[in-house]
């Protein structure tokens, strides 16, 4: 068996030597494709194999390929960048690098694990094209904070709030819960010092509420009474050097508030 050529449409064509016959292959799409589906059509992995007749490993495969789907020459000389990491099932998943002013796509990997190695190997490829990176905007993933050097690092505000639901609710029962929640939903509205000296107002008036511990009949050990709420203020608490960053810096209008 060996190649005959291709169809106008793309088909690739075999020539059987045994038999002197002729064979269609499949179509043999170009990774780009894959890549445009996959990120700008929003098809998943299952998706693309069913459409193509393939199996999902050989989507991925294929995604892999691809690091760079703008094109490095089309990047901006600068920007503030938005970094974040979605799954597509167990083990498969894409880090994703968009400029904050134009909402364009400038890095896109696939990757199996979400590590901070992976968001520095990706700014550090950035940079290496040329373009330089004003400011990161991330979750709150610990560690990332300091992953960038000298790099200015905002705290997504959205995922904060989406942390502290996490531990509260959206209705909360506790007094304090309540006014927790009511003070992290004000945040998009509030300046540094005043989120800042309400945070710690509500501390004072609750920090005694916190600390309370319960015996555990079965260990014959102590646990905090509210862990959830204490939680929620800790996450505040640790993440706001972070939270306000773009405050600090009003030339990068990108990240500023409206």
């Amino acid at each position: 068996m060996r190649k005959n050529g291709r169809r106008s449409d793309g088909t690739q064509r075999y020539h059987c030597r045994a038999c002197r016959r002729y064979c269609d292959a499949g179509i043999r799409l170009p990774d780009e494709v894959f890549w445009n589906e996959y990120l700008h059509g929003k098809q998943t992995c299952r998706q693309l194999a069913q459409r193509y007749a393939c199996s999902i490993s050989t989507v991925q495969r294929r995604l892999g390929r691809q690091p760079d789907p703008e094109g490095s020459g089309c990047l901006p000389s600068k920007a503030v960048v938005l970094l974040d990491t979605t799954y597509f099932g167990r083990g498969f998943g894409v880090v994703l690098l968009k400029d904050a002013a134009t909402n364009a796509n400038l890095f896109a990997a696939p990757l199996k694990h979400e590590t901070n190695a992976v968001y520095q190997s990706a700014i550090n490829e950035l940079e290496q094209w040329h373009c330089r990176v004003q400011a990161v905007v991330c979750d709150g993933r610990r560690g990332l904070f300091g992953a960038f050097g000298a790099i200015p690092v905002q705290m997504c505000q959205f995922h904060q709030i989406a942390i502290v639901r996490r531990y509260l609710t959206r209705n909360p029962k506790l007094l304090a819960a309540r006014q927790l929640w009511l003070l992290t939903n004000a945040l998009p509205r509030l300046k540094e010092t005043h989120f800042s000296r309400a945070l710690q107002r509500w501390q004072n008036r609750w920090e005694a509420f916190l600390n309370e511990r319960t015996l555990t009949p079965k260990t014959k050990r102590s646990r905090y009474s509210h862990p959830r709420l204490r939680s929620a203020f800790l996450s505040l608490k640790r993440n706001l050097p972070w939270l306000f960053t773009c405050l600090r810096y009003p030339s990068l209008q990108p990240i500023n508030r409206s």
